[in-house]
């Protein structure tokens, strides 16, 4: 074949291939939402936690509406102990590096998401062999490391998550195993001490369902409050993992009255409204769609009810239906979120828009 030839080939090979990737979703890169930016209609932060591997980078919808509707960002995964060390005396901060650095560039800070947690640490911590004291080491290395690298780069810390048990009781978790029920204390102390600027917050599931687990907490906090020095609490964050019933307005309501009461700010950390907790639904309806968006308007309503200065903001536990935890989590078909599988806002986001309106 002559060279003008093989070049007229080429070139047209490459247009060919360049049209079946837009036709493929290519195009989505120039995705632009037509919803006004949700959290510009919020008095309060609104934000989203979000994956950082895959979709939200790659310019899709899913990074699109993130940076779009939401202020600011949560990395699920990124920040906790097992994506930063692979090993007792490895830390690897570039997927981490990576998401902040993003998030960095859209102008959008970072909720950072856990110091210390029970769950998804990594396989060697399972089979350290220490005394209290190498164990005491070992966290308040991790707390310093962690939050030291990015001192300044992270707005606010859940600096504890999870420790309590839905009865009331301190769960008996590897850290308390092995540093005594203290260990929260000493946390939220060397997080301080690490990034004095940061915001820190104790992050829990199911408060206001159990009134024993509300207690705990309360409790908890009430210590910290009146040690001489105070241990440094600036909020709590309330895990929104709720149905369309239950908790009631009221129960939410009692706590923010409790947390209130201790000025402390509150922070809706992780909403989703599950509408098919029981599996009896098979099918998205517009019955179903009507009760999540109300559910939705009566939270944002609840929340505005604290004094502004308290109101450290509502994070929403994701983007589309599509990626919920709660569909691999559970193993369960839901609809939790403010969008559906396809990116489309759903009566969920516009009862969440509805509930900012005066």
């Amino acid at each position: 074949m002559r060279l003008a030839e093989t070049i007229v080939v080429m070139t047209f090979g490459l247009l060919l291939l360049c049209l079946l990737a837009w036709l493929g979703g290519c195009g989505s890169s120039t995705y632009q939402p037509t919803e006004d930016p949700l959290f510009e209609k919020a008095s309060f932060p609104v934000g989203v936690g979000v994956d950082s591997r895959g979709r939200f980078s790659d310019g899709s919808r899913f990074g699109a509406l993130a940076f779009h509707h939401f202020g600011r960002i949560t990395p699920g995964n990124a920040l906790k102990m097992d994506a930063l060390r692979p090993a007792e005396d490895i830390y690897d901060f570039d997927e981490a590096e990576r998401f902040i650095a993003l998030c960095e560039r859209e102008g959008k800070p970072v909720w950072g998401h856990t110091l210390v947690w029970h769950l998804q640490t990594p396989t060697w911590l399972l089979n350290f062999d220490g005394t209290a004291e190498d164990w005491r080491v070992l966290l308040s290395d991790h707390i310093a490391s962690t939050a030291g690298h990015f001192q300044g780069r992270v707005m606010a810390w859940d600096v504890v998550n999870e420790a309590f048990e839905d009865d009331g009781r301190l769960r008996d978790s590897l850290w308390r195993s092995h540093l005594g029920d203290d260990y929260l204390a000493d946390a939220f102390r060397w997080a301080r001490q690490a990034d004095p600027d940061a915001a820190l917050f104790y992050n829990d599931y199911g408060i206001p369902f159990h009134p024993a687990k509300l207690q705990a907490v309360l409790s908890m906090i009430d210590d910290f409050q009146t040690r001489q020095p105070p241990v440094p609490i600036d909020g709590v964050g309330l895990q929104m993992h709720i149905t369309d019933t239950e908790p009631s307005i009221e129960a939410i309501r009692h706590v923010l009255s409790e947390l209130s009461a201790r000025d402390l700010q509150v922070h809706f950390s992780e909403l989703d409204v599950s509408m098919n907790l029981n599996g009896l639904h098979a099918t998205w309806t517009p019955e179903l769609a009507e009760r999540q968006g109300q559910r939705f308007f009566d939270i944002v309503r609840v929340y505005r009810e604290l004094p502004s200065h308290l109101q450290a903001g509502i994070t929403v536990w994701g983007i589309g239906d599509g990626d919920s935890w709660i569909r691999y989590f559970f193993n369960r078909l839901d609809w939790p979120l403010l969008f559906d599988e396809d990116y489309e806002p759903k009566p969920a986001f516009f009862g969440f828009v509805e509930g900012l309106a005066d």
